[in-house]
């Protein structure tokens, strides 16, 4: 037979019924067999103890000893994910000057950083790396301690894990922040645009090697930029090529854009769609796209 015992503060009901319900959910899913675990609660003035009591219907190994072990583990680590980190992210986010008033806008940014991928999209999401992490942490002191009180745990033993929790609020709020200016950005231009003249009326964007674009009027001409000299200087700097199409696209305030094999340029293809909105669109089926933008005789387009 083995024991560990749970300690929580009992000045919060809303703590200790979410582990109860964490361990009953646990004792329906996860098999412990050839070991029982039985759970018994017991509540103090201010603490309630759960008392784990394991028995296995073979002889002991350090494998069966263990699963008990896992199984509180898993619990306690449950328990900080569900229960500590909202409040952790919350007190975070009210002590974060930048971030008064603003939680609720916040809150997405937050959430995608907590649970974002680790290594890329295929790979194991944040929030699971987090709570391994605990897992193990809480396993390792039961190697060696039988009773743990879970509230002084967390504030004792899991400084890392809040120190994480506060830079992911960090780095949601400059995320939101540089969004904000992004936006405003965008409304800038977008008004600009609204009050410019109209000099053409559609506008085809073909991109080109080397990090160029040639543009088009509606009849597949090659559109000629008079007037825009100052963008046109701009050739021999290619990592400034999307600011320049921005640039003489704003001038140019079209009533329409087409953006050709758009693909590989998806963050600039979504800011002008974001300032020209309804006026662009995408193009991938036209013979130009199909064929890889060789066939079509665009009588040597000028290039940005």
């Amino acid at each position: 037979m083995q024991t560990i015992s749970v300690a929580l503060d009992a000045d919060n009901p809303s703590h200790i019924g979410a582990f109860q319900a964490i361990v009953e959910s646990l004792r329906q899913k996860v098999r412990t067999d050839p070991v029982t675990i039985e759970v018994a609660p017991t509540r103090y003035s201010h603490t309630a103890v759960f008392t784990f009591v394991s028995y296995s219907a073979e002889e002991y190994t350090l494998e069966t000893i263990d699963i008990v072990r896992a199984f509180v583990a898993l619990a306690l680590a449950e328990w900080v994910v569900r229960v500590v980190e909202p409040a952790c992210v919350a007190l975070c986010v009210r002590n974060e000057p930048r971030a008064i008033g603003e939680w609720e806008k916040l809150k997405p940014y937050v959430l995608r950083v907590l649970n974002e991928s680790a290594y890329g999209e295929a790979s194991i999401g944040k929030n699971t790396l987090r709570k391994s992490r605990l897992y193990r942490t809480f396993f390792a002191y039961l190697l060696e301690n039988s009773e743990v009180h879970l509230h002084g745990f967390v504030r004792f033993r899991l400084k890392e894990y809040r120190q994480e929790l506060a830079e992911a609020v960090a780095e949601a709020i400059d995320d939101y922040l540089e969004d904000q200016q992004y936006q405003e950005f965008i409304e800038l231009l977008r008004f600009f645009v609204s009050t410019q003249e109209s000099r053409r009326e559609t506008i085809h964007i073909v991109p080109l090697e080397g990090n160029r674009f040639a543009l088009y009027d509606e009849s597949g001409l090659p559109l000629q930029l008079e007037g825009l000299e100052a963008y046109v200087g701009m050739r021999d700097a290619p990592d400034r090529t999307d600011d320049l199409l921005l640039s003489a696209l704003i001038s140019l305030a079209p009533h329409k854009i087409v953006f050709h094999q758009a693909e590989g340029r998806q963050a600039l293809a979504q800011t002008l769609h974001s300032i020209f909105e309804d006026g662009f669109s995408y193009c991938s089926a036209c013979a130009h796209c199909l064929i890889n933008g060789r066939t079509l005789d665009f009588q040597q387009p000028t290039p940005l």
